[in-house]
């Protein structure tokens, strides 16, 4: 049978679409997804895409996740996950192949097509992710910092301002009395009566969604 860390016990298929296949393998004693195999048809002959597979703790979280791409890029990256006591993720890196995930993360020792080293940290009294700090194979540091409304206060998991490098999105963020976001860096956002988008404005560019009676 399969376990959290070993090879999948039981596989299923399915069928995506006519000429692609997806595989997925399961621990027997949990359900858990342990391995994904994406397989397309082409030239008459099928060609595993991606070959994933995951490794879990004891309670269930996702340790690891590696992923094989066949194409178009042939290679493989491994990332490993930590958690705190609450399983909210605290670290998500991507070792070389020489590097197993219990080993401290360093630039010299992180590998992959796309390689990322990030570390999360959270408000201990609402749970909120106060910062994102991103690393690079070059040792480059970059920090997002995060800003909520106080405990108890209203909306008080949504993000009212974030600080720190352009690809963390800083700004400030407004919501509407119902918890949509009305107001994100750049751009302006109208709902209708039943809470649909109705209007994007991103600076001169304005975008109406008109939707029929079933709502589509």
């Amino acid at each position: 049978g399969g376990t959290r860390g070993g090879s999948p016990g039981r596989w299923r298929s399915v069928s995506a679409e006519r000429h692609r296949r997806l595989f997925h393998g399961y621990d027997q004693a949990t359900g858990a997804v342990l391995a994904i195999k994406d397989n397309a048809v082409f030239g008459g002959l099928g060609h595993y895409v991606a070959d994933r597979s995951y490794t879990r703790d004891a309670v269930g979280n996702v340790t690891s996740a590696t992923i094989r791409s066949m194409l178009p890029t042939d290679g493989t990256q491994k990332t490993c996950y930590s958690y705190d006591g609450l399983r909210q993720l605290t670290r998500a890196w991507t070792p070389n192949a020489a590097t197993a995930c219990s080993a401290s993360p360093s630039a010299a020792t992180m590998g992959g097509l796309e390689p990322l080293w990030h570390e999360y940290s959270y408000d201990t009294t609402t749970g909120n992710r106060t910062s994102l700090v991103r690393r690079s194979t070059t040792g480059t540091v970059s920090t997002s910092n995060y800003t909520y409304p106080a405990a108890g206060a209203d909306r008080p998991h949504a993000v009212s301002a974030v600080t720190g490098p352009a690809s963390g999105g800083p700004g400030t963020y407004a919501y509407d009395n119902a918890g949509n976001m009305t107001g994100r860096p750049g751009q302006t956002i109208t709902f209708d009566e039943v809470g649909k988008v109705s209007k994007v404005v991103s600076g001169s560019v304005t975008q109406d969604t008109v939707y029929n009676v079933d709502g589509s």
